[in-house]
Formats: structure tokens, C-alpha cells, sequence
């Protein structure tokens, strides 16, 4: 709820700032009970809260974070003078500086998916806030921590199999006699009376044996990470939609403003919030997904929407996107329309891994999703295409563990451009990130691209990692 975001304002963030919050946000709460702005409690949901009532006492909570980690230390904007001033009427409603929606369009709920019990999320989760914080008056209040679906631990009653099997009993069955994917060893099966829910929902990622083990878990890599992947989507998608969300931004652990936002959307980390707002403005009625992670990929050349703004860095374009291929759902927004279409795309295609699938459903000429991405309005050549020197990325010397074989992003690529005749930075960077999320941002400039690698003769950039241990995906 709104009063809990608040309190657990200084446990939310960054523990070398968790004390002065503290501090500032009692005295936060001072003023505001004594100016009477602290509004009434509300019922809480157990997770998150919706950011378009935020009490004052909240939001307080939000700007002492931000004063505390001296990320308020910059000139404010023209239009706000105090942490608690309304909107000018000349001031569009994307160009807010608070995260209260007093009138204008609401910015969504982020449900951010990471298995707590491992260590590597749970640190990329607390990066994820800290950007939040840092980057967007709503701070950590608008996310909602979402524990992911892990099928290795469905045999011991974890592993949020209890969501799964909830959300999946709400789907529509499959008809008697229908054709149903029963997995590689049997193939299409008709479904019978005897047959058990998750083929009968057309959700077979969620099948397991008599002892409650996860099918997927015991084919071991890569089917159990695209089980746990698409039915931990499966799982938010049916949760906001059971909620009610108008509208969700569904973000990995990974999905960092300044990673995907940044180098796709070619947008200031600033620009995300506004951006994200002016979207939700000026879609067309019908949109059901937004990437804000795909830039031009996948995208069509031809704009639907200029995104422009006073407070926007720069111009923006909404692109039809298509999917052509391009992998990956890091950080990416639905629609109430997308939310209440979920049952019936399942019922009618199954649920494959998430990204190929959302890809599918975008793909025209059906296109049973709309979908569009976020993009910059002047054409420019990929990132890791461009001509001018790029920056060297933190993500292409990220070690990427695939199989049980450890590489660096840097390494994986330029292995695929030796071993495999005539593949191009594009296309290695794509295949390697359907294999590491985190070398999406891995950025090679033209030369290095133009540049023929010669065919290694050894495998030594992608030896076995016999010392790691395999982590749970």
C-alpha cells in the first residue's frame, strides 16, 4: 500500500543511504502530518502500490530518498519550485516532476520478476531500484517485486507452481478430441477426458510428473530456463489482469533503464518516465505491448507517433514492431486490451518461450498483437553498427554462462563471426543474447564489425567453467 512504500521507504534502497532517508523522511512525515496532507490509510494488496494515488506522506518518502542520495542536487525544472508543486497549465502532463497523477495519465505499475533465492538477482534487483530512485519521481514505489517461476523447485512444493497451477485452471480448455503439443517424446496428442489440466489449458511448460517435478527441470538446460522464463510472464500477465491494471510495464531483474532504455531507445535515462507517459498519451487506442528495450529492431521504418515533449531530450518515434526474429523481452509495456487477450492467444497458440512468442503474435499479417516499440525519430544505424567510436560497454565483457560453458559477450560474438562464415555483429549479438540476456548492450563499432575475424581453431573463449557451479535461472 501507499502508507507501507513509505515506511519501507529507507529498507528499499541502497543501505549506504538507508539512514539519512530515515532521518529525512521523519521529518517529512512531521510536516506533512502538521500541514494535514497526509491522506487516509488504504487497504494493502501485500505488494507495491499503484502510483497514481500516492499520498503525501509517500511521496515525501520519495524525495527525502532522492535529496538523501543527492540526486536532487541539480537545478529543478521551471515548473516546480517545491517538492509538492501542481502542474502549470501550460505544462504538459508527461513533463510532471512528481508521480502523482492529480488529472493527467497515471505512470504504470512495474512488476519487476527475479527469484529472490539467488544472489545475483536479488544485487540486480537492488541496481534496478537504486536507477529507479534515481532516475523517476516515482522512485522504488512504483515497483512491485514479483518472485519468478523456477521449475527446480516445484518437487519441494516452491517454485510458485501453486501461481501457475491457479492462473492456468483460468484458462480456457481445449476442447475434446483437440490436437494438443505433448513435448518432444510424444508430440501432438488429442485430448481425452483423463487428460491432465496443463494440456488441456494448452500450457504444457507447466507438466510434471507424479512426484510434482518439473518436466522441463529434468531436460535440464536450455528448457528449464524457458519454462521458468515464460511462465513467470504467464503469471504476471494473469495477476495484473486479476487486478484490473489498465496498463503494466513488466521488467526482468535485468531490465535497467540505462542498459535497454538507453541504448536502444537512444533516450537519457531522464526521458524514461516522461517518454513512458507521452506513450500512454499518444498510442494509437488499440496498442497492446510497447518494447521500451528494441530501439529500430524488429521495428518497421515507418512511424505511427512522433513522441515529443519540452522536457524530452530529444524526439522519439512509436514504431510498428514486428518481431523479425529479434529476441529478447527485457523491459516492455501491455495494455489492458494485451491483459485481457491473454486467455484466448494461449487457448488458440499455446505458450512457447516468451520473447518468440510475444514475436509471433506481433508478426503480420495476422499481427493478433499490436505491438510497437520506442524508438529514436531519426533513423540511425545500430548501435553496434555505428560509425562514430562507441563507448566500451560494461556488458561485453559480462561472462556469459550458456551450458554450462563460460565466455565473456565479447568472446561469444566474435567466436560466432570466425566460426560461422559470413555472420555479422548483428546477427552474432542477437544469438548471443538469446543465450545471455545481459549481452544485449554489448556495443561493436563498424570497424570491428567490417573487420574478418579468422576461424579459431580452438574453443578457448568458450571452455567449461568446471569450478561454477550451475545457478538457477
Amino acid at each position: 500500500s501507499e502508507e507501507a512504500c513509505g515506511r519501507r521507504a529507507g529498507g528499499r534502497v541502497r543501505a549506504r543511504w538507508a539512514a539519512a532517508a530515515g532521518a529525512a523522511l521523519a521529518a517529512s512525515a512531521l510536516v506533512a502530518l502538521l500541514l494535514g496532507l497526509a491522506g487516509p490509510r488504504h487497504r494493502a494488496d501485500g505488494r507495491g502500490a499503484s502510483a497514481s494515488h500516492h499520498s503525501a506522506l509517500q511521496l515525501a518518502a520519495v524525495d527525502a530518498e532522492r535529496a538523501a542520495a543527492g540526486l536532487d542536487r541539480k537545478p529543478l525544472p521551471s515548473n516546480r519550485t517545491t517538492p509538492w508543486a501542481r502542474l502549470n497549465r501550460t505544462t504538459p502532463c508527461a513533463c510532471r516532476s512528481h508521480c502523482r497523477a492529480e488529472g493527467c495519465v497515471e505512470f504504470p505499475e512495474v512488476d519487476v520478476v527475479y527469484l529472490p533465492h539467488v544472489p545475483a538477482d536479488v544485487e540486480r534487483l537492488d541496481r534496478l531500484e537504486a536507477e529507479y530512485v534515481a532516475h523517476t519521481p516515482c522512485g522504488h514505489c512504483t515497483l512491485r517485486r514479483t518472485a519468478g517461476v523456477d521449475p527446480r523447485l516445484w518437487g519441494t512444493g516452491g517454485g510458485r507452481y501453486a501461481e501457475v497451477l491457479r492462473y492456468g485452471q483460468q484458462l480456457r480448455e481445449l476442447a475434446l478430441g483437440t490436437l494438443v503439443w505433448a513435448g518432444t517424446s510424444r508430440g501432438m496428442v488429442p485430448v481425452q477426458p483423463s487428460t491432465p489440466w496443463y494440456l488441456r489449458a494448452n500450457l504444457p511448460y507447466a507438466e510434471i510428473d507424479e512426484r510434482n517435478r518439473s518436466r522441463c527441470a529434468m531436460q535440464g538446460l536450455p528448457w528449464v530456463h524457458h519454462c521458468g522464463c515464460s511462465l513467470s510472464h504467464f503469471v504476471v500477465w494473469m495477476a495484473a489482469r486479476a487486478r484490473g491494471a489498465r496498463s503494466l510495464i513488466i521488467s526482468e531483474s535485468d531490465g535497467f533503464i540505462e542498459q535497454w532504455w538507453a541504448a536502444f531507445a537512444r533516450g537519457a535515462p531522464e526521458d524514461y518516465f516522461p517518454a513512458v507517459l507521452a506513450v500512454l498519451e499518444d498510442a494509437p487506442e488499440d496498442w497492446d505491448v510497447v518494447f521500451l528495450d528494441k530501439g529500430r529492431l524488429g521495428a518497421s521504418s515507418e512511424a505511427v507517433r512522433s513522441i515529443d515533449r519540452p522536457c524530452l531530450s530529444g524526439s522519439y518515434a512509436l514504431l510498428p514492431w514486428y518481431g523479425k526474429g529479434v529476441a529478447g523481452a527485457a523491459l516492455y509495456m501491455v495494455s489492458e486490451r494485451f491483459l485481457a487477450k491473454v486467455p484466448e492467444l494461449i487457448y488458440g497458440h499455446g505458450l512457447d518461450m516468451v520473447d518468440a512468442w510475444l514475436g509471433m503474435m506481433c508478426s503480420p499479417p495476422e499481427r493478433r498483437l499490436h505491438c510497437f516499440s520506442v524508438a529514436p525519430k531519426r533513423p540511425v544505424a545500430p548501435f553496434f553498427e555505428e560509425q562514430r567510436p562507441l563507448p566500451p560497454t560494461a556488458a561485453c565483457d559480462f561472462p556469459c554462462k550458456f551450458r554450462n560453458v563460460t565466455a565473456t559477450c565479447r568472446q561469444r560474438i566474435e567466436y560466432l563471426m570466425g566460426a560461422q562464415r559470413g555472420m555479422s555483429c548483428e546477427t552474432g549479438r542477437v544469438v548471443v543474447y538469446g543465450e545471455c540476456s545481459e549481452c544485449g548492450a554489448c556495443a561493436f563499432g563498424l570497424g570491428a564489425c567490417a573487420k574478418r575475424l579468422p576461424a579459431r581453431t580452438s574453443n578457448e573463449a568458450c571452455m567449461p567453467d568446471a569450478s561454477a557451479a550451475e545457478e538457477p535461472v
